[in-house]
């Protein structure tokens, strides 16, 4: 028997790419055409004023960009600063769609010694799952 209950049109998957310092979110423009590429995913860019605000400003302006997304799974990723704010808006929300989050060129990489590179290799291999 078929399910004649509709549910609302809205993308199913949609990833926010989330620029780091100095940056306007323009540099990632190439990664978003790509991961739109296969037309399974729907890419938005957040950008912020890097070099204005707090960072409790920034990750509230991504919470709210995040809870404004009428989707049913929502991943992040991150360039450097933009993968801070993106791990602190995770650590201070529970109520966001399922999702992942991903982070390149994050800052913990650049860290000198030993800790620096164990922080940076549990940043890449970690999966920040977002499942309820």
């Amino acid at each position: 028997m078929a399910n004649d209950s509709k549910q609302p049109d809205r993308p199913p998957v949609t990833t926010v790419l989330v620029h780091g310092l100095w940056m306007s979110g323009f540099q990632l423009q190439v990664l978003r055409h790509r991961l739109e590429a296969g037309g399974q995913l729907r890419v938005l860019a957040f950008t912020y004023p890097t070099v204005s605000g707090s960072m409790s400003d920034h990750v509230r302006k991504l919470l709210d960009f995040a809870h404004a997304q009428d989707v049913a799974e929502l991943h992040f990723v991150g360039h450097s600063l933009g993968g801070l704010v993106i791990l602190r808006a995770l650590q201070l929300t529970d109520d966001l769609p399922p999702g992942r989050a991903g982070v390149v060129g994050h800052a913990a990489a650049r860290i000198e010694g030993g800790a620096g590179r164990r922080a940076h290799s549990s940043v890449r291999q970690s999966d920040f799952s977002v499942r309820r």
